[in-house]
């Protein structure tokens, strides 16, 4: 399946980079270019894309304002913004207008391939809805990704049953290193166990275990055997939140080492988890109906 892609950006050379890199991955075609905000609009309008590059200063319209109304003509179109801005109110604001997430120009060159490769499964959203064993294959590759962009010897994917036990469980529905006894001991976590998945869905935010052996968050004997019996020095889970703040699961990665994933990583990562938050909502609207 092919996704189809309109550059945005002011600046013709940026265009021709961004294109360069993006016509030479299998996969991915681009359908349009355009250099400023309405443009955009319009384009996106008439070519409805799966996905939108977008930078954020852009003429005549800027990027914010013109996700706006980019998700009101092109609803299926994702958006990703490609741009140098780091300040955290200009991200919060691409994240309400819509975009899934905002890679730094300065990072392209590396980032913004495997992240598009990271969201292939999500990008082409006419495809028919995801049952059965297409379901199980596409978590597969959410881990794969989870793996990759943070670099971990480890990743899974768990889906939260709140109606089960005090505080909800999560369910195990793929993972990436762990042999199958071990995987076979996290199947199902409730609310209250001592395990970091467990941990952040209590608190509602992710947690960080640089080292399984000193965090005091883990301190508890039993689960520090748990994970050092696995190999696992150091760990991260992350809740699958939608953009109605409802939590529906849990990513983790986890290390045969002590490791301390940075805020590039983060950066990363959490555009990953956000679209999987989005697929697992829709996942279940479909299972309801």
């Amino acid at each position: 399946m092919t996704t189809r892609v309109l550059v945005v950006d002011d600046y013709k050379s940026w265009q021709d980079f961004v294109c360069s890199m993006i016509e030479g991955e299998q996969g991915f075609q681009i359908v349009g270019r355009a250099s400023d905000g309405l443009e955009a609009v319009q384009k996106a309008s008439e070519l409805q894309p799966d996905l939108i590059l977008l930078d954020i200063g852009l003429p005549s319209l800027n990027g914010i304002e013109a996700a706006l109304r980019i998700r009101q003509c092109a609803p299926k179109s994702r958006i990703l913004f490609v741009s140098e801005n780091r300040d955290t109110d200009v991200a919060d604001a691409a994240i309400a207008a819509g975009a899934v997430g905002n890679v730094l120009k300065s990072h392209a060159a590396k980032e913004l391939l495997p992240v598009l490769n990271a969201l292939r499964w999500s990008l082409a959203q006419n495809k028919p809805y995801l049952l059965g064993a297409s379901r199980k294959i596409v978590y597969e590759e959410i881990v794969d990704a989870a793996a990759a962009l943070m670099r971990s010897d480890y990743a899974s994917m768990q889906v939260l049953y709140p109606e089960r036990g005090t505080g909800g469980e999560l369910r195990l529905l793929a993972f990436r290193g762990f042999s199958p006894d071990a995987a076979s001991s996290w199947e199902w976590v409730g609310a209250d166990s001592k395990c970091s998945c467990a941990i952040a869905l209590r608190k509602n935010r992710r947690v960080v275990a640089p080292d399984v052996a000193t965090c005091d968050f883990m301190a508890d004997p039993e689960v520090q055997q748990i994970y050092l019996q696995i190999g696992v020095r150091a760990c991260q889970s992350t809740p699958l939140i939608t953009r109605t703040a409802r939590v529906v699961g849990m990513i983790s990665t986890l290390w045969r080492e002590p490791h301390q994933p940075s805020e590039d990583d983060f950066r990363l990562f959490d555009i990953l988890a956000r679209e999987t938050a989005e697929l697992v909502e829709r996942c279940q609207g479909e299972d309801e109906k």
